[in-house]
This record gives C-alpha cells, structure tokens and sequence, in this order.
C-alpha cells in the first residue's frame, strides 16, 4: 500500500482522507469568510496527491459542496436578479465551453489567471466599477463556464467582477457562493460529457471523497458566518484584495517553481 509521504498517488487513501480534513476545513473557513480563496488553495493541495484527471472531479465536488453549505448558510441574502442574469450567461456559454475544453494548452495559460488577479486587486474601486460597466451585461457570465473548466479555481478571475457590483459582506459571500456552484455544476458537466473524464477514471475513494470531507465543510461554514457579519465592509473588501493578491502570488510560485 502507498505511504502517507508519497505525493503522486492514483487514489485516495485512509491516512490522506486524515490529512484532507483539516486542509479542508481551513479552506471552507476562508471562503466562508471572504467568499474566495479556499478553492483555489485547495486545487493547489489536491495537485500534490491526485493525478490531473482525478483531480478535475475531486475539486470541482469538493467545492460544489462547500458553496452550496455556504449559499444555504447565506441564503436570505443572496442577489436573486444578479443569479438570474449570471445564469443567463453560463447557459450561454457552455456549449462553446464544452467544445473548446481539451483543445488548449491549460498549463501555459494558468499564470495569466494568476497576473490578471494580481493587477486588477491594485486597481482603486471607482476605476474597476467603470471598466466593469462598460463591458456588455453578459460578457463575465458567458466566459466562465470555459474559464471554470480550463482553471478549476477562478476566484481571481470572478472576484474583481463580484467587486464591482457594490454588494454589502454578507451578500457579496452569498452570491459568490451560489455563482460557484453553477460555476462547479457547469464544470462537472463539461469534464464528463468530454471524452477526457468518465466515471471510470476514478478510484471509488476519489469518488467518494467529497462526501467524506462534508462534515468539515459544514462545520467550517457554519462557523464562519459569524465572522461575516461582525466584520465592517471596509475592512472586509480591503482583506478581500490583500487575499487575492496572496493566493495569486503563491499560486504563481508554485507553477514556475513546479
């Protein structure tokens, strides 16, 4: 049997699922809290023990259930118009995503995300809301079911849109929780309809991995709601953008150090 201290494992094993809970936990925390960042930091981990395909279903899981602990957590204070026009858009934007995944060089274009994330933190608030206005209504939405697929993680490209929009703490976490989790339906819907990911693919621990981690997710989620609405809106947008700017540095680390 595979040692704990391996990283390229094909499949989950008992002593990692050990090691998955409180990573898990600490990433379910962040988002709970800002509303991005745990995902991300969580592919980051994932890349280390699971192959690339096993590791397109057990984030995109992972995450489709921690956004919808969250959004259900949050749920009285989602933006139901803001969903209904984001929907719009994925719909749009899914079959031209699930033609072109698998035709691109993911791996050359993830620092982009990581730059892009990165400049658009740096940019005052006033500058960022009227670049965002100018663009036509669905232009965000449409791109993001082949963003999703492409990245996985792509709090740094949505999070400068979400910021944009002039929502309060609470409704901005809420929102951006239930976006995620079209975001993750659409991207589980565009791995397995792919000739690259079926079921087959997978160990049945892999498969079985989001389910197991559910409880920490719950518990974080739960616990960070309270952080939510003591914290004034200043002060959270401005942690908010010194996130970003750290998972995008850190993730850009990884890759060229990889």
């Amino acid at each position: 049997m595979a040692q704990c201290g391996e990283l390229a494992l094909s499949a989950i094993i008992p002593c990692d699922w050990l090691f998955l809970i409180p990573i898990v936990f600490v990433t379910s925390f962040i988002s709970g809290v800002f509303g991005i960042g745990g995902g991300l930091l969580l592919v980051i981990i994932m890349s280390w023990m699971l192959p690339p395909i096993e590791l397109l279903y057990a984030h995109a899981s992972v995450q489709l259930l921690s956004n919808f602990t969250r959004a259900y957590i949050h749920r009285k204070t989602i933006d139901r118009g803001f969903i209904k026009n984001f929907s719009l858009g994925i719909l749009i934007g899914f079959i031209p995503a699930f033609f072109i995944f698998g035709r691109m060089d993911i791996e050359k274009l993830k620092p982009l995300l990581y730059v892009y994330g990165l400049v658009m933190m740096l940019v005052p608030a006033g500058l960022m809301t009227a670049a965002f206005q100018k663009l036509p209504n669905l232009t965000i939405p449409i791109s993001v079911p082949l963003m999703g697929a492409m990245f996985g993680a792509i709090g740094p490209y949505l999070t400068p849109y979400f910021l944009s929009l002039g929502f309060s703490p609470a409704a901005f976490v809420a929102t951006e929780a239930v976006a995620a989790v079209i975001n993750h339906i659409v991207r589980l819907g565009i791995y397995f309809g792919s000739d690259r990911v079926s079921v087959s693919s997978f160990s049945a621990s892999t498969l079985w991995l989001p389910f197991a981690l559910f409880p920490s997710i719950l518990m974080a989620t739960r616990l960070s709601k309270v952080w939510v609405y003591r914290m004034e809106a200043r002060a959270f947008f401005i942690w908010v953008r010194i996130l970003v700017i750290l998972i995008c540095f850190i993730s850009l680390l990884f890759y060229f150090m990889g």
